[in-house]
């Protein structure tokens, strides 16, 4: 069973196997903690995400997967990126939202990660609201079935680290 945590910290700074990061179907990693990763990890992986583009995913990485590249200067030997769904108002994707962190975990687990940094994926400002974001990523990362042993909630506000705390009971 995999043990969930949470920290108040920078994913690009922590000393992990594997650090999730949010990106766009065409795996360019932008600004906020996604961009501090990518910045931190050096060329290598914007490089790994150009070849990624240019082979195997043309058409861009769909909404609610994922895939591992190498983590370059991060003390993380991988970092994964995910396409996180957004929020509606009219359609439930809860759902999308859960199998994209089941896939993180998949893929993390096919790459021998062992402690995973993850992001409340699909969270930024202003898309899946906070609570119902927590909700989702305790129920999928606590129904996983996975070779994971500690996926590590990360996040810069400490009231959502309380949020995810209260989650986890």
């Amino acid at each position: 069973m995999t043990l969930i945590d949470v920290a108040v910290a920078d994913a690009a700074g922590m000393s992990v196997d594997a650090v999730v990061v949010a990106t766009g179907p065409d795996l360019r990693v932008g600004a906020g903690p996604s961009g501090a990763v990518q910045r931190r990890a050096g060329p290598g992986m914007r490089d790994a995400c150009r070849l990624l583009r240019e082979t195997t995913f043309p058409h861009g990485l769909e909404v609610g997967y994922a895939v591992a590249t190498r983590g370059g200067k991060l003390p993380a030997q991988w970092v994964i990126l995910t396409v996180g769904p957004r929020y509606s108002r009219r359609e439930d994707r809860a759902g999308v939202l859960r199998d994209t962190y089941r896939r993180c975990l998949l893929v993390a687990e096919s790459v021998g990660a062992r402690t995973v940094a993850c992001p409340l994926i699909a969270s930024g400002a202003g898309a899946w609201p906070a609570g119902d974001a927590v909700d989702q990523a305790v129920r999928a990362l606590g129904e996983a079935r996975c070779d994971v042993d500690v996926v590590t909630l990360v996040t810069a506000d400490p009231g959502v680290a309380r949020l995810v705390r209260s989650a986890l009971g």
